[in-house]
């Protein structure tokens, strides 16, 4: 007879439909289908999915038919597009991803909490779900938030912009010569003058050949209104190229080539590490860790390494210092290990172990 004055759970509904809905209703189409933002998600994407996973219980095949490289590239771009990716705990190993579009978050006002996922007509509780967030969207921790809905006029922006380029440069009239005459032409005769002109002097095939007019004709060239369209639309394309880099907080030069040279590729690659591929990193392995009760960590060694002569270097130092093994160092170069090859050596100036050569590195 209690249960008739028991408190009622009250619970708030924030809808993940709603997340990047706005951007996809408002465009008329995909995010993925601007070329930059194609770049900038696949590059880091990809970089997040290639870091190794060391004592990761997701292992080789997180759920069916899925390679943990596809599984963690697919969290990492629902991470990007939609603020939030969802994998539903099945138990035995096997972790299924879930569309966020499908997912809604019934949040508890009172608790400051989720209280369950709704996944169609499915109730799951947090503790069967991993929940991988972007930057907070509550100002609590709890939901994600979507750069595509904080950001809908930058990319709705990007967007025209890249249509408008496709249509002038695939639609727009670009004459780039015209000729003058000292008397009227029939119609018939432009056209004629217009064929030959053509067969004779267009296409690369008759780039540097020599124009010949007849009497009273002269040759002009028009290029002054084509190349201020041309100079605004690089100038645009420059301006989006660099409003897509911050959004996803992505070294400009690494969507833009022209941009990049080698004294500041490096300097690039240890910002794309430390302030785009790190925070997600940590994002992911403390959600991972926490809610399977693991001790997962990211090696990203990888990422800032240099040639493979620097590489040889490092590595021979590394266990010349007693900080790699021989067979640690081989690893890293993809050898095998070598038997008996296990052990530290002494750094140099202590007693007792002899120093490694390269040759016991497998260089």
């Amino acid at each position: 007879m209690f249960k008739m004055f028991k408190k009622k759970e009250e619970v708030r509904s924030y809808s993940a439909t709603t997340v990047g809905s706005y951007f996809d209703d408002l465009t008329n189409g995909d995010a993925m289908n601007i070329p930059a933002v194609f770049s900038a998600v696949s590059m880091i994407s990809n970089a997040v999915a290639s870091a190794t996973q060391e004592n990761s219980p997701l292992g080789r095949e997180p759920q069916s038919n899925m390679s943990l490289f596809t599984w963690t590239n697919t969290i990492t771009k629902n991470i990007l597009l939609h603020g939030n990716a969802f994998a539903r705990i099945d138990g035995k190993g096997i972790y299924k991803l879930l569309d966020p579009k499908n997912v809604t978050m019934m949040y508890d006002k009172d608790y400051y909490h989720i209280s369950y996922y709704q996944h169609l007509s499915e109730k799951i509780y947090p503790e069967n779900m991993l929940h991988f967030k972007n930057i907070s969207k509550d100002n609590l921790g709890q939901i994600g938030y979507s750069s595509l809905s904080n950001f809908t006029n930058s990319f709705s922006r990007v967007k025209a912009m890249s249509e408008y380029e496709g249509n002038y440069l695939v639609n727009a009239s670009r004459p780039s010569l015209w000729i003058s005459t000292l008397k009227n032409l029939k119609q018939e005769a432009i056209n004629e003058l217009k064929t030959a002109f053509k067969t004779a002097y267009q296409g690369t095939k008759n780039s540097g050949a020599v124009p010949v007019l007849a009497d009273g004709m002269e040759l002009h060239e028009l290029k002054a209104v084509n190349s201020l369209v041309d100079s605004d639309l690089v100038a645009l394309k420059q301006a989006s190229l660099k409003e897509i880099a911050q959004i996803f907080n992505l070294p400009v030069s690494m969507l833009d080539n022209s941009l990049a040279t080698y004294s500041n590729a490096v300097e690039a690659n240890l910002q794309f590490l430390k302030m785009t591929i790190n925070p997600l990193l940590n994002s992911i392995k403390e959600e991972i860790n926490l809610k399977l009760t693991a001790n997962m960590s990211f090696d990203t060694s990888s990422f800032i390494e240099g040639s493979f002569e620097q590489k040889i270097n490092t590595l021979t130092s590394a266990v010349a210092g007693g900080i790699l093994t021989p067979n640690e160092a081989r690893v890293r170069l993809n050898y095998k290990e070598i038997k008996g090859e296990d052990e530290l050596f002494a750094p140099a100036g202590t007693p007792a172990v002899t120093q490694p050569t390269l040759k016991q590195i497998g260089a």
